[in-house]
Formats: structure tokens, sequence, C-alpha cells
């Protein structure tokens, strides 16, 4: 069979058919690369390479075998690696266009403005001046209702006293995260599951290692500030993003939330929160 004959005998379909395996099986290698799936994935592919040598050689025994220890192994890793599973499943979701329709439509009386954005940077520089440690998560499309049945529920407006009295000292609630849906602080105290991935950087702590692990399971969007260095990290989609500052922090809020920057800053808010934050200190050194 010459090329140009075997050439014409390739449908469109068979390109399209081997182009969506071909994603498949390299997002799936991406994936296993830094979890603990991988060593279970790569046992599935010794078993089938088995399976086809056994089969190939004609080793009935053998290949028998194989293949119900490879029925059995697929089984294995749909239970052990559930959440992962359902991670994956997850992001194929939100990678559609319908999302942001979705999200459009369920918080359409809980929108999120630029004014609260700011307001929200502004407590979180402050927290970072002062090495005040904090874990704020912005819930989206994804329910964390399990999450917040784990801490306080509050259902409180917005503000950033409040914020400072959660996390500034020993309140009961510093050491969880706290949830903020729409403008509402909806719950504080919360325990988020911790990253399986391994980190790079030793000083991450375990703020870190919760925010992180949050976006990986979902949507939200996890602001940490570190209570030994003071620097800003923010977590989204399965990665952590870190030493950012205030500009950059609101530019990355803004691009998530997919809002447009306004032109010059709020600068009565700015006084106020000044004002706030000078009586705060004098406290502070008194105390």
């Amino acid at each position: 069979m010459t090329l140009p004959s075997f050439i014409t005998m390739i449908r469109w379909q068979d390109i399209v058919d081997i182009t969506i395996i071909s994603i498949v099986l390299y997002n799936i290698l991406i994936w296993t690369k830094h979890r603990r799936a991988k060593q279970l994935f790569q046992g599935i592919l010794v078993l089938l390479f088995l399976y086809a040598i056994s089969h190939f050689f004609k080793f009935y025994t053998i290949a028998w075998l194989m293949q119900k220890l490879s029925i059995l192994m697929l089984f294995v890793f749909i239970i052990v690696f559930q959440p992962e599973l359902r991670q994956l499943l997850e992001k194929l979701g939100q990678s559609t266009e319908l999302k942001y329709y979705l999200i459009q439509n369920k918080m359409s009386d809980e929108l999120i403005s630029i004014q609260f954005i700011q307001n929200l940077v502004r407590v979180i520089d402050y927290f970072s001046e002062n090495k005040i440690g904090s874990l704020i998560v912005i819930e989206q499309l994804n329910n964390l209702e399990n999450i917040k049945e784990t801490g306080v529920l509050l259902n409180a407006d917005f503000s950033n006293e409040l914020l400072v009295n959660i996390f500034y000292g020993k309140s009961p609630l510093h050491d969880g995260a706290i949830i903020i849906k729409g403008s509402k602080i909806i719950a504080g105290g919360c325990l988020l599951p911790l990253t399986q991935t391994k980190l790079r950087d030793r000083s991450l702590g375990t703020r870190h290692k919760a925010a992180l692990g949050l976006a990986e399971l979902t949507d939200a969007i996890a602001l940490v500030t570190s209570e030994e260095t003071g620097i800003i990290s923010i977590a989204k989609s399965g990665k952590l993003y870190r030493r950012l500052s205030r500009k950059k922090l609101q530019e990355q809020l803004l691009s998530y939330l997919q809002l447009e920057p306004t032109e010059g800053a709020n600068s009565e808010i700015d006084n106020i929160f000044s004002i706030f934050k000078k009586q705060l200190n004098i406290f502070r050194k008194k105390k």
C-alpha cells in the first residue's frame, strides 16, 4: 500500500478521534505527575503491558489472570482516588463557557463590586504590613456548604473592622478560614482540606496548604497572609501565587471575578481606613 493511497483512506473522523485520545492521555499524564496517583497509574500500565504480551504469545493462564487484575485495579483506582477524579470532572465542567452564565444567574443578587475588592485588598495589605496571619475564601460557583459547616455561621455584612477583629490577637476564629459570598461574610473558623501535593517551599505553613487544597478541589479563591513573613499569596485553580503586592493582588482578583478596574481610588474610604489603622496601632502599643 503506497503512502498516497493510505492517506486517502484516513477519514476526518479518524483525525478527530486520535486528537481527542491524545489530549486525554496527555492530560492524564500531567495530572498524575505530582500526585499520589502516579504509582498506581504506572502499575495499571504495567499490568496492561503484561496482558498484551501474554495475549501475543498465547499464555492463556497469564492473560486470564492479568485481565482479572486489570479490572480489580480499575475499581481500586476509582475508590481510592475518588476526590482526584471528582476534581478532574469539576475542572472539565468549569472550562466551558456555560460557567460564566451560571455564575451570573446564581450570584445576580450577590454581586461582588469593585469597591468591595478595594476594601478587601486594603485589609489584606494591612494584615501583610503587620504580619497578621489570615485565610480568606471567596466562594464562586462551587458550593462550599460542607466547608461552612466546619466553622461558625456569621452571615454578616462585610466590613474591614470585622475582618481585623476575627484575625487579630487571640480571637476564637483566627486559626480557621472565613468564607465570603457576594458581599457577606458567611462563616468563620472553617477547616479546609489540605493539599496532597508536595510543596517545594518548606516555609509554607498550614494556611497555604489549606488554601491550595481548596483551590485544587473547587473554583474558590483563597487569600493568605503569612504570620511569619507578611507575604500575600493567592490560590486559584490548583495553583498558588506568592509575594503579591497590593496592586498585583487587586489585579488578580478583578481578573478572576471578571470586573473592570475604575479610574482613581476612593480617597474618602482610604482616609477612613488610614484613621482606623492608626487607632488600632495605638491600641496595640498600649496593650
